[in-house]
């Protein structure tokens, strides 16, 4: 919590620092430091700025996921997870967790003792969930399949569950493997938005 409270404690500093260099017209020099002048330390408050970002928005994810029953590995829900939270500033630690059954179902339930080994090597939030694909209808030579699953966040500092969110979203190609991976997809991107929301709600909190 102290780390939360640092990062962001270093942003409002930064933010309150480039609001006082957008004040400065043209690049000012500067006497002492090894900054010659006032854009280049706007440039150096800005990457502080990206850096603190980062570190506040650390976050874990790890999926299962079977498509049309069958186990599918990597996960394409949590590569397209994973690609929305980076896009949106946030940091994934790959490799925090082993992908083994019994750590799995351990991190769904939210138990403590993987909070606790996630909070100890910076993981501020967990991810979590279980989702699989079937068949749904096909037309005009296509495969339409439906991704169905539950996805879990947890704080790893407080252990409190934030969000439970549902999984139900559609995909669709001419190869039934493909359309299921679709649909996976799909649910990562749409579940990518919600959560990218809720998490910068929590850190304005």
């Amino acid at each position: 919590r102290q780390g939360t409270g640092a990062c962001r404690q270093a942003r409002t500093f930064s933010r309150e620092g480039l609001i006082l260099l957008a004040q400065v017209k043209g690049a000012v020099p500067l006497g002492k430091g090894g900054v010659s002048n006032s854009r280049e330390l706007e440039s150096l408050v800005r990457s502080q700025e990206q850096t603190a970002t980062r570190n506040l928005r650390r976050v874990v994810v790890l999926v299962q996921e079977q498509n049309e029953g069958q186990p599918h590995s990597p996960s394409a829900l949590a590569a397209r997870l994973k690609a929305t939270l980076t896009k949106e500033g946030f940091t994934v630690l790959d490799q925090a967790l082993t992908d083994s059954a019994t750590t799995f179902e351990s991190a769904f339930l939210g138990d403590q003792s993987v909070l606790e080994v996630l909070h100890q090597k910076g993981g501020q939030f967990l991810i979590v969930g279980q989702v699989n694909t079937m068949f749904s209808s096909t037309a005009m030579n296509k495969h339409f399949f439906q991704a169905e699953g539950t996805l879990r966040v947890f704080n790893t500092s407080s252990g409190d569950t934030i969000l439970t969110l549902p999984i139900e979203n559609r995909g669709y190609h001419r190869d039934r493997t493909q359309a299921g991976i679709q649909a996976l997809q799909e649910a990562g991107k749409v579940a990518g938005k919600v959560l990218v929301k809720e998490l910068l709600a929590i850190e304005e909190q």
